[in-house]
């Protein structure tokens, strides 16, 4: 059996405010907090220390707005001799608390002391903003409209927006002269232009150009490689003409120390031989890769035979 409509539609109802009361919402005032820091405040007021009492009592009013934390702020700060600070919580308590008549009281009677002997500040926000003096922060909480005693003297007021762009005037004033003024939000600077796309070769479009770095090997290496070859193949001609004159030797007067002193020349000659050719073959090699040409290339033939040794260079450039 189903259940009635009207019973189904009060169950779809309580079931979605469940969901509305579970879900996440804004952060709300940190109401532990400010209890804490309106405690502590009450203890340095009894150690006698109003200065530090007014500092926590505006925590507390910053975590959670409060007219007593603000009462009790402005009270310590007239203790502590900070005026301004006192007639600017002065005007808060009638801003925002005008209708509770101890809030009101206790402001009037603070402006109609210490007002006279500051200036007072009426800055306008657009859109809202936070409010810096001097670079000290006065009102984080960001409004349309702040209301501010300052002593006086130049002072530099500058407003924070939401989108992180600030604005700043400063302002001359003089005891008991009332300040108006208009702080708007810059406008966003404009985006910077899109750098040209690099073309394949690497330069930007309307840009001459640039001729390819040069490929290859230096034409001096192979030339360095050929002159090492000549000076090799002439040491092996040179080892090859002794060898000889050593064999000529030995036929003449056969000894073993002739014998081991033959074959010492006959290996040195072969080392130096093998070395000639592989000189040789890396000049020819390098004399393809020389930059800007193709077509030089370097030869060098050593030959040694039974009775002579020569060493041929040939080349074109």
């Amino acid at each position: 059996m189903h259940p009635p409509k009207r019973f189904r539609s009060c169950y779809c109802l309580g079931f979605l405010a469940a969901l509305a009361w579970l879900a996440p919402r804004p952060a709300r005032a940190d109401v532990t907090g400010a209890a804490r820091a309106f405690a502590e405040g009450q203890a340095a007021q009894l150690e006698g220390n109003p200065a530090r009492a007014a500092e926590r009592f505006e925590l507390a009013f910053a975590l959670s707005p409060s007219k007593e934390a603000l009462r009790s702020a402005a009270r310590m700060q007239m203790s502590a001799e900070n005026f301004a600070r006192a007639a600017t919580h002065a005007q808060t308590l009638l801003d925002r608390f005008g209708e509770d008549a101890q809030s009101a009281e206790l402001a009037r009677s603070i402006l109609e002391e210490v007002a006279p002997r500051l200036a007072r500040y009426e800055v306008s926000c657009t859109p809202d903003c936070a409010l810096l003096v001097d670079n000290l922060a006065y009102f984080l909480e960001p409004a349309r409209e702040h209301r501010l005693y300052l002593s006086p003297g130049r002072v530099t007021l500058e407003a924070h927006f939401a989108s992180g762009r600030k604005a700043s005037r400063s302002v001359t004033t003089s005891a008991g002269e009332t300040a108006r003024l208009t702080l708007k939000e810059p406008q966003a600077p404009p985006p910077s232009p899109i750098a040209p796309v690099a073309s394949a070769a690497g330069t930007s479009p309307g840009e001459p150009e640039r001729a390819p770095a040069p490929k290859g090997v230096p034409v001096v290496v192979p030339w360095i490689t050929g002159v090492a070859t000549v000076a090799c193949g002439a040491a092996t001609v040179w080892a090859a003409l002794d060898t000889r004159r050593q064999h000529t030797e030995y036929v003449e007067h056969p000894s073993d120390e002739q014998w081991n002193e033959g074959i010492a020349r006959q290996k040195m000659t072969n080392i130096l031989l093998a070395s000639t050719a592989v000189l040789g073959a890396a000049t020819i090699t390098l004399s393809f890769f020389v930059r800007g040409s193709a077509k030089t290339s370097v030869g060098v033939s050593p030959a040694l035979g039974p009775s002579s040794a020569a060493l041929a260079v040939t080349g074109q450039f």
